[in-house]
């Protein structure tokens, strides 16, 4: 019988969040001492961030009807701060559209003048 609410989903899924930490301060222990990240307060925030946002986009994708477990769960925990990245410069990005044979100078003119185009370099 399915779990009602899947906790092992979201566990896994903020151990996922957790192993992408490890894997930073384990990084950045084979820099050099002056070349190594400060670990100051926004730091810490973001480390404990990452693996609430793991289960965070878990739950959403088990809520949207998406059979979320085992391996599964912990690759969205691991790469939650880049599927994050992902949808905020897509949702953020305006799409300009043109006609066919506008471009942005052509469009420029038009709002410049009253009836006279000018050219825009």
């Amino acid at each position: 019988m399915p779990d009602p609410f899947p906790f092992s989903a979201l566990l896994i899924a903020g151990f996922g969040g957790f192993c992408l930490n490890m894997m930073n301060l384990l990084e950045d222990s084979k820099r050099l001492p002056v070349d190594r990240v400060d670990k100051d307060i926004t730091y810490w925030i973001f480390f404990a961030f990452w693996p609430i946002l793991g289960s965070g986009l878990t739950f959403i994708y088990i809520q949207s009807g998406y059979n979320v477990d085992g391996i599964l769960a912990f690759t969205t925990g691991l790469s939650g701060p880049t599927i994050l990245q992902t949808l905020m410069t897509k949702s953020v990005t305006p799409q300009i559209g043109f006609d066919k044979g506008d471009t942005i100078e052509n469009e420029e003119a038009e709002q410049v003048g009253d009836g006279d185009a000018e050219e825009v370099v």
